[in-house]
């Protein structure tokens, strides 16, 4: 790679399992290496199941947090970085990273939005909002998103949606069903989504209550990773009282989650 190249940081909250982060840790398979030199940084130390997806890939990351995650210090860190690494540009994603980026950056900031402005609490949409025409260019990954952003000052919200990288083993795949106690002619159902606010887990019981009544057959799948202790447990006890019994299977974070989408004949979004 030509040392000339322009130097991109790519900054998010943390890297755990989740959807922004997925789309950071898979996209960068198809990021353009020999026009754009790629890094990554980040804050919450305990979310860093994706860390070692990007260092297979070549792609440098780090950690610019604390044991207590986003401090104060963490944006004399994150200037440290950029000058450090003589980065051009910081691509934040998601709210918190950018407010931080705006404030602290010294290269432009282009800025990611993934989720409705309303959805995030009330000081930090504002907060959000009075940083966000300092943004370089904004995009937003649907036009719903986008609208929610769209009367904020700064620059005009480009939507690029969420490409999927799909990778299909057919063994894998099996070997999903199989650790389900599934032959190959059962219906299956998978759903994945972290458990919280707005992802739908309760319609997801509804209508697995609902289908079961009419397929007893069918197993669901869902899987996701609990945003506080105890939530698996509730989505799980939700199930049992719905008197869903194995047809519904909370199976928490897995990392082979699409492993099960590849194997089902059905995928639902309750969210």
């Amino acid at each position: 790679m030509a040392s000339d190249v322009p130097r991109v940081l790519v900054l998010i909250k943390g890297l755990g399992i989740g959807g922004a982060e997925k789309l950071i840790s898979e996209g960068a398979r198809f990021w353009d290496r020999e026009r754009f030199d790629y890094s990554v940084a980040y804050v919450l130390p305990w979310k860093d199941q994706l860390v070692d997806d990007l260092t297979r890939l070549g792609v440098a990351v780090h950690m610019i947090g604390s044991k207590r995650g986003l401090t104060p210090p963490t944006l004399s860190r994150l200037r440290a970085l950029i000058r450090d690494q003589r980065i051009d540009l910081v691509h934040a994603h998601l709210p918190t990273m950018g407010i931080v980026a705006r404030l602290a950056s010294p290269v432009p900031v282009v800025y990611t939005e993934h989720n409705m402005a309303e959805s995030y609490r009330p000081f930090t949409r504002l907060a959000n909002r009075l940083t966000y025409g300092r943004n370089r260019a904004a995009m937003a990954v649907s036009g719903a998103v986008a609208g929610s952003v769209s009367s904020w000052p700064g620059p005009p919200v480009t939507v690029i949606p969420n490409g999927v990288a799909v990778r299909v083993d057919s063994s894998a795949a099996a070997a999903a069903r199989d650790e389900l106690g599934l032959d190959t002619e059962a219906p299956l159902v998978a759903h994945v989504g972290n458990i919280r606010p707005g992802k739908g887990h309760d319609v997801l019981i509804e209508a697995a209550r609902i289908v079961v009544r009419d397929r007893p057959d069918v197993t669901i799948v869902s899987i996701g990773g609990e945003k506080y202790p105890g939530d698996l447990e509730r989505v799980r006890t939700g199930a049992s009282e719905a008197g869903l019994g194995d047809a519904l299977r909370c199976l928490g974070r897995r990392s082979d989650a699409l492993h099960f989408v590849a194997d089902a004949d059905v995928y639902v979004n309750p969210s």
